[in-house]
Parts: C-alpha cells; sequence; structure tokens
C-alpha cells in the first residue's frame, strides 16, 4: 500500500507514513483478550490490514505483572504503528 497523502511505500497497508506525518487509516479495532489481540486496520470501512499479537502469561507475581505490561505494550505500538 501507499500512502494516500504523499504515495510513500508503507510497510504494511494502513501504516502511519513516516515521510509526511499522516495516517492510511480511518479506524483501528481491537479485540483484545488475556492471551491474545487482534489489531485491525480499517480504510473507509473496508479491512486492509489485520495483525495478531500473542502472549503467554507468566507465573508469579512480578513475572506475571511485567508480561502484562510487555504485551500491553506490544498491542499499543501495532495500534500506533
Amino acid at each position: 500500500m501507499e500512502c494516500r497523502r504523499c504515495g510513500s511505500s508503507l510497510d504494511r497497508p494502513g501504516d502511519y507514513c513516516l515521510v509526511c506525518r499522516s495516517d492510511n487509516a480511518d479506524a483501528v479495532v481491537l479485540e483484545l483478550d488475556r492471551e491474545r489481540a487482534r489489531v485491525t486496520t480499517l480504510v473507509e470501512e473496508r479491512v486492509v490490514g489485520a495483525r495478531e499479537v500473542t502472549t503467554t502469561p507468566e507465573d508469579g507475581d512480578e513475572a506475571g505483572v511485567v508480561e502484562l505490561r510487555n504485551f500491553a505494550g506490544l498491542v499499543a505500538d501495532e495500534v500506533r504503528r
């Protein structure tokens, strides 16, 4: 896919353009579960991309908190992208 504004090539459909700093998606839809997140990118109500992020829950208080924080960070990275 190319940027809707400047025509630069994008790594994935719906990515934010780093050349002209513009959005290339109209909406991002999240389906969130404890071990899986699906990030779907929409342009004019049409699905142009989907990405799945998974994790394996860790046992223990500190390890569990760190794992959950890392998982949330990966999901946030996909949304921002």
